[in-house]
């Protein structure tokens, strides 16, 4: 960041927009894929590699179109990955542990920036992950483009009639679920969970 001042500016006005602190922090987000120079249709592309991307919502929708405001976290051959106990859900694991390790939490220590000569303390937590099908698959162990659940954390199950199913993706909200501490499972397998407290659907 030192040497770039366009994102020096970028950090430093959208900061005045919104600050981080502790209480407040901004928020991580995290895009894995792999990537396949040449040939796509080869039979072994030893070149072919995974790589994982983070940035900040916070930076605004217009600079996250841009692969500048993307930081590269890790980059490795498929070929490695795949030789891994844990495979790419392993990598993934340990890219996500290296913003909240011992040393530098950027939960609750922070990440000292140095914006035109003044030091600024930028907290952040991870709140999104952008994956397509097959990282889904092969990250969360979920079945990732052929899965008829649209969430992995609930019950939730697509429609047999397509018509429906704009509306029924959009009911599925985590972040309800997230601000329930009491929160029950569903008990049936098209029922939605309910708040321990209250009794009512949380979605």
């Amino acid at each position: 960041m030192s040497s770039c001042k366009p994102i020096r500016s970028l950090f430093k006005h959208r900061l005045t927009l919104k600050s981080s602190s502790p209480e407040d922090p901004w928020t991580i987000v995290l895009y894995c894929d792999e990537v396949t120079p040449g040939n796509p249709l080869a039979s072994l592309n030893r070149r072919r590699f995974h790589s994982v991307y983070w940035s900040f919502i916070e930076l605004g929708t217009e600079a996250l179109s841009h692969e500048e405001a993307w930081f590269i976290l890790m980059a490795e051959f498929s070929t490695v990955v795949n030789c891994l106990q844990g495979g790419l859900s392993a990598c993934f694991a340990a890219a996500v542990k290296a913003f909240f390790r011992d040393g530098m939490d950027m939960k609750r220590g922070g990440l000292t920036l140095s914006l035109d000569g003044q030091d600024t303390k930028l907290f952040a937590t991870l709140g999104s992950v952008l994956l397509d099908g097959g990282a889904h698959k092969y990250v969360w162990g979920a079945r990732g483009d052929g899965a008829s659940k649209f969430c992995i954390l609930c019950n939730i199950y697509g429609p047999a009639s397509q018509t429906s199913l704009p509306k029924m993706a959009l009911t599925c909200s985590v972040v309800m679920l997230s601000r329930c501490t009491t929160w029950k499972p569903p008990t049936t397998l098209n029922s939605a969970p309910t708040c321990g407290t209250c009794s009512k659907d949380l979605i």
